[in-house]
C-alpha cells in the first residue's frame, strides 16, 4: 500500500522539460524527414557532385558563393550525416560510443544568445583560417602541384580532427573517435578551395549552432544527463 502512494505521488514533468523534449523529437524528425525530402528532389546532387569530383582530380575551379540555398543547406546535410554514419560506424568498430566531455561546454550554456554567437564565430573563424585559410591559400601557392594539394588538405583535415579530441570525455579519448571531424574537414577544405573563405566559414558556423542547439535544449531539460560518471 505505501508502494502505491509513493508511486501516486512521483512528480511529473515540468512544462520546461516536456516542451524541451517535444522541441528535441520535432528538431530530430525534422532534420531526418527535411533531408529525405532534399534527396528525392535532387538537392544533394550538385554537393555530392562537387566533392566526388575533388576526390578524382585536383584541377579545382573557383565558383562563385552567392549563398545559393541548395549549396548551403546541401553542404550542411552532408556534414551532419557524415558526422551520424562515422558515430554508428566507430560503434561497430569499438563497441563504444563516442562521449561528450560535456564539462567544456558547460561555461556556453549561461552565455546570452549575442555572447555565443560571438564565441562560436571567434572559435570556427579560427579554425577556418589556421587549418583551410593557412594551408589552402598561404602555403599551397608556394608548391603549386596537385600533389601538393593533396597533402597539404589531408594534413590539415587530420590536424583539424586531432584538435577535436579534446572534446571527449579524457578518460575515453581516441584518435579513432574524431574520425567525424577528418571527414567534415576534408569537406571545408573543399567548400574553401571552391568557394571562398567566407563559404566555409558560414557553413561551418551554421553546423555548429544546428549543433549547439540541440545540445543546448537537451542540457537544459536533462542537466543529469550529462554530469560525469562516477568510475
Amino acid at each position: 500500500m505505501a508502494e502505491a502512494n509513493v508511486a501516486s505521488k512521483e512528480i511529473p514533468p515540468s512544462p520546461k522539460k516536456v516542451l524541451g523534449g517535444l522541441f528535441i523529437l520535432v528538431y530530430i524528425a525534422g532534420m531526418a524527414v527535411y533531408s529525405v525530402w532534399f534527396l528525392i528532389t535532387g538537392g544533394f546532387n550538385e554537393p555530392v557532385t562537387q566533392l566526388v569530383s575533388f576526390f578524382r582530380e585536383t584541377d579545382i575551379s573557383p565558383r562563385v558563393f552567392s549563398w545559393q540555398y541548395d549549396v548551403i543547406v546541401g553542404f550542411i546535410l552532408l556534414d551532419l550525416w557524415m558526422s551520424i554514419g562515422s558515430v554508428v560506424l566507430i560503434r561497430v568498430v569499438t563497441g563504444k560510443n563516442p562521449q561528450m566531455f560535456f564539462e567544456k561546454w558547460k561555461p556556453l550554456m549561461s552565455l546570452r544568445p549575442s555572447a555565443l554567437l560571438f564565441k562560436l564565430l571567434a572559435g570556427v573563424s579560427a579554425e577556418e583560417i589556421v587549418f583551410r585559410w593557412f594551408p589552402l591559400a598561404v602555403l599551397y601557392p608556394l608548391w603549386n602541384t596537385g600533389l601538393a594539394l593533396w597533402i597539404l588538405v589531408a594534413l590539415s583535415s587530420a590536424l583539424f580532427a586531432a584538435i577535436h579530441i579534446y572534446n571527449q570525455e579524457p578518460k575515453d579519448r581516441s584518435i579513432f573517435f574524431t574520425l567525424p571531424q577528418l571527414l567534415i574537414g576534408f569537406v571545408f577544405s573543399y567548400i574553401f578551395l571552391a568557394y571562398g573563405f567566407e563559404a566555409a566559414l558560414a557553413i561551418h558556423m551554421l553546423f555548429d549552432i544546428l549543433l549547439f542547439i540541440l545540445i543546448k535544449v537537451s542540457w537544459e531539460i536533462n542537466p543529469e544527463a550529462y554530469a560525469p560518471k562516477s568510475t
